[in-house]
Formats: C-alpha cells, structure tokens, sequence
C-alpha cells in the first residue's frame, strides 16, 4: 500500500491483524527510513500516531 502522512511524507508497505494482534511495516520509497510495529490485543490501538511520530516527528 501507498500512504501519505499528514505531514506530507509517503511511505510504501504493508499492514494487518488478527483477533489480538495488529501489524505494520512501512518504509519510504528510497527504502532509508523503516519502521515495523506489532501491537498485541485489539483494544482501541492508535498505530498511525507512532507512523506519525517516527516519520513526521523524525523529519530532517
């Protein structure tokens, strides 16, 4: 998938869950900057606030 953040950066990768568990893993298109995220339970989770945070927050 292709997602651009609300600050302006896109990043290219790949989500999804199951009954307990929630997955992430993006990295810009030049393949520089990564993250990958795992949240365990399926309470009410806020992954895009971390998105935002390692590639907004970490802009240069």
């Amino acid at each position: 998938m292709r997602l651009k953040l609300s600050c302006g950066v896109e990043v290219w990768g790949h989500n999804g869950g199951i009954q307990g568990s929630i997955s992430e893993a993006l990295t810009t298109a030049d393949g520089r900057h990564a993250l990958a995220l795992n949240f365990n339970g399926d309470w009410n989770v806020h992954e895009q606030r971390v998105v935002d945070a390692e590639f907004c927050d970490a802009r240069p």
